[in-house]
Order: C-alpha cells, then structure tokens, then sequence
C-alpha cells in the first residue's frame, strides 16, 4: 500500500485546450523511500487549500490511496503512479491544471507514445481535485499499453532522484552511489529481494551505464554556476561605477 507524499509542486505552462486549464508538461520533487511513504500522515487543514502551482503548494491525498507521486523526467513530483498489483504499476504524466491548481488532468505516457506513433487506439486520463482521484482510477489503456514492473518504476524513480541531486551540485559518483543504497534500503523496507534478478538494484543502472549522462549533468551545473558568477561580478562593477 503506497501514499502520497506532500510535494513541492512547481509546473510551468501555457494555455491549453481546456480553456480555465494550463497544460504542462510532465514534470517528477523527491519521493522518498517506501518506508517513509508508509508514515505519512494526514493533514486535514490542508484538504481544501488550493493547489497553486508555485513553489510552496504541497499536494496532499487521505490515507491508504493506492497512487502516490513520483519524478517525472523534469525532476519534479508531478507524475502519478497507480499500483494494479503487488508487481506492476500504470504511470500517468501531469498534462494540465486549473489556474486554481486544485484540479489536475494526468495522463498515460504510453497511451501517449503509442497514440501518436499508431494514431489511434485509448489515452488513459486520470483527474484529481485537491489531491484526490475523482475519475476512474483504472481507466481503459491502449490495446498496446502494458503495465511497468514495480521495480523498474521504483528504479527509475530513484534514478531520477540521483540526476536532480547531481543538477543541485552533487559530485556524480557520489550521487550514483546514493542511489544504489536508496535501492537496497527500499527493497530491505518493502520487504522485496535485495540483490539478484527481480530486485530494484537489478533494474538500477550500473555506473557504466549513467557515468556520460551524469557527467553532462555536471558539466550543466558548473556552466550555469561560472555564468552566475559572472553575472554578480558584472553586477558588483556596475555598483563600484
């Protein structure tokens, strides 16, 4: 049993075909580990508060729903992640909300995929209204849509985890490493094999594999901290002008 977590919910977006809505696209902040995921509780109060996309608009659902948020390739937690079994789980990205942020509009990213690339077939939507499920929570999938394994989400999430990390100044190696223990340390809490094929290590990328991307990540983060260096330094001789 999965729950969602309070989130820092700051999606960008345009105008969309909803009219009072703004689309955006899908964006995953931190989701921590199942262990935690199990102790959260619930705040009342913040039920009805609106959920303005901004950088201090949490979302939050009741106890025991069986969805959580999780990362999105944009490192927010923004996407919704629905449990069908003990094993496989569905995920929808965040497509649009109300100027209110109190209802979101998510949909399914393979149905996505699929639809433009067979330009036919279902888009599972899902709709939440102050961090509750209001539609159907297991909507009709494209005939070719298939469920994710658990712990491929679960080690995508974590992986995802370990790039914002690096974005936010962590040394790569570093951050690959405690992605690694966040893998073991889930597995170990949600009581799922450690080590060996089915496991979340498993589907967790070894270093070899993530150490270029990692590594571009970096190089982004340094270019943009020389630039903002710059920038105060040209500000700091406009000033002594």
């Amino acid at each position: 049993q999965f729950y969602i977590q309070d989130a820092q919910y700051a999606e960008k977006g345009t105008e969309s075909r909803y009219g009072s809505e703004v689309s955006g696209s899908d964006g995953a902040d931190t989701n921590q580990s199942l262990r935690e995921n199990s102790r959260i509780k619930y705040q009342a109060n913040n039920v009805g508060r609106p959920l303005i996309p901004g950088i201090n608009a949490p979302i939050v659902a009741p106890p025991n729903s069986p969805y959580y948020l999780s990362f999105s390739r944009r490192f927010k937690q923004t996407s919704l992640t629905v449990p069908l079994n003990p094993d496989e789980v569905r995920l929808y990205r965040h497509a649009s909300h109300s100027k209110s942020g109190r209802t979101i509009h998510f949909r399914c990213s393979r149905c996505d995929t699929l639809h433009q690339t067979y330009k036919n077939g279902e888009i599972a939507r899902i709709k939440m209204i102050d961090g509750v499920v209001v539609s159907q929570l297991y909507p009709v999938h494209h005939e070719r849509c298939k469920p994710i394994r658990l712990v491929e989400a679960r080690a995508k999430e974590i992986e995802r985890r370990c790039r914002k990390d690096i974005i936010l100044g962590m040394n790569p190696k570093e951050a690959w490493k405690k992605g690694r223990k966040a893998a073991i340390s889930e597995a170990t809490a949600a009581g799922f094999p450690v080590y060996g094929p089915g496991s979340i290590l498993s589907a967790f990328p070894e270093w070899d594999k993530v150490k270029v991307l990692f590594g571009a990540l970096r190089a982004r983060y340094i270019r943009r901290q020389m630039q903002l260096k710059q920038r105060m330094g040209g500000k700091k001789n406009f000033d002594n002008d």
